[in-house]
């Protein structure tokens, strides 16, 4: 897949700035807190965001990955034991309640306070504070290998995220506010909360965890084809069914659910625990890395059978569109030879601005679809768009051939006050 970007000096308002500044605000917010979930300047050994990927070598869609799954049997050696941990008790590995002695499993991790569950309970809520001259605060949490961990951050600042580490110390997720992950091991998670370098002050937040056990199936696409159909469902009170889809970075991810009643829908979330949407019926990712990526089924009530559809094709480029600063606006023009998967396009906006779209083609055979950062589809299969925006990040502009091959042209404006 082809990746460019077109260089015109972007405009694109953010909340309270001018309209010829802020995309950059919006775009620089995001990488941020990139920056700083990869950014371990407290000594511990750096985080190569290549490593994720074991190699440039294209992952075929529904493929098994390197990183063995949980349910292969030929893992259970990682497991220290046979005996179930039950999400939030204390592990056989001996440590002190009092916070001040617990032991610090991973270098980098500063001295932790444990979590842990009531009898019964499969989840924890609690407050804390970064203070002024902190970086960042951590829980110990016991979990067992193959549970599903969602860890939820309520803070003061939008600067503050989530890092969690394994037993063994391998950092296998980051986020904004909300993560989950697929355990790979039993024993003590240390969950870290961090403030970015440049926040003055105390930062207070809510923690939110939740550990539940995960049923997974593993995703394997027939020889040749690039989409499978799941069919299944799920009894009132069961756990909701986690799906493992091997995919590569840059690659387009698509999932639709349909249920009898409407009543399921899905979250995807990539191999390090970043959720790339919630509670959804239809969606298209443009995938970051390479690896498992999750799909779960949420049933809304009752019971529920659902038949869920993965397609997952490489667009022919993907550009991250830039507006001009006088007009606040770009044209594109692009093609789609048959059998391909059109261009993807990319484009940082902020909230409560309007967005204006438009394609045009020789043959009247060209449309587009619009996904929201959070992956919420705005229109599909449109020729024109006009719409307020609901959020402020990454939205993606996805185009479609209609028949035959197609030659297009596609205009992008950004107007309105913002928030």
């Amino acid at each position: 897949m082809k990746r460019r970007t077109i260089f015109v000096a972007i405009g694109i308002l953010s909340f309270s700035c001018i309209l010829a500044s802020c995309a950059d605000e919006v775009k620089e917010k995001v990488d941020q807190v990139f920056r700083a979930g990869t950014d371990l300047s407290d000594g511990s050994a750096p985080v190569d965001n290549d490593s994720e990927t074991p190699s440039n070598e294209e992952l075929v869609p529904g493929e098994q990955t390197s990183s063995p799954s949980n349910n292969d049997e030929s893992n259970d050696s990682e497991t220290p034991s046979n005996k179930e941990i039950l999400p939030g008790e204390q592990t056989s590995s001996p440590s002190n309640n009092d916070e001040s002695n617990d032991e610090n499993i991973c270098e980098s991790t500063p001295t932790s306070s444990r979590v842990t569950f009531e009898s019964g309970d499969i989840g924890w809520t609690g407050t804390g504070t970064i203070g002024s001259n902190e970086e960042k605060v951590s829980y110990l949490l016991a979990a067992g290998a193959g549970q599903l961990m969602n860890v939820a951050l309520s803070a003061g600042s939008e600067d503050t995220f989530i890092n969690i580490f394994t037993p063994s110390c391998e950092r296998i997720s980051h986020g904004f506010s909300r993560t989950q992950v697929l355990l790979p091991e039993s024993g003590d998670y240390v969950i870290e909360i961090k403030k970015i370098d440049f926040i003055q002050g105390p930062v207070d937040f809510e923690l939110d965890f939740l550990v539940t056990n995960a049923t997974t199936e593993r995703v394997q696409f027939t020889a040749g084809d690039i989409g499978a159909t799941v069919n299944g469902g799920i009894l009132r009170g069961e756990s909701s069914p986690i799906y493992l889809l091997g995919a590569t970075a840059g690659q387009l991810m698509q999932v639709s659910i349909s249920t009898l009643e409407e009543n399921a829908s899905f979250d995807i979330i990539s191999p390090n625990g970043r959720e790339l949407g919630k509670d959804l019926i239809n969606t298209k990712a443009l995938l970051q890395e390479s690896g498992d990526h999750l799909i779960i089924i949420n049933p809304l009530r009752g019971n529920v059978s659902y038949e869920l559809n993965m397609l997952i094709t490489t667009p022919n480029e993907y550009l991250e569109l830039q507006l001009d600063p006088k007009t606040s606006s770009t044209a594109i023009s692009g093609g789609i030879l048959r059998g391909e998967t059109g261009p993807v396009f990319g484009l940082y906006a902020s909230a409560c601005l309007d967005m204006n779209a438009r394609i045009s083609s020789l043959e009247d055979n060209a449309s587009f679809d619009i996904y929201a950062p959070s992956g919420l589809p705005l229109s599909t299969d449109v020729k024109d768009f006009f719409e307020l925006l609901p959020e402020s990040g990454l939205y993606l502009i996805t185009t479609n051939a209609i028949r035959g091959n197609v030659s297009f042209d596609l205009n992008v404006e950004i107007s309105g006050g913002g928030c």
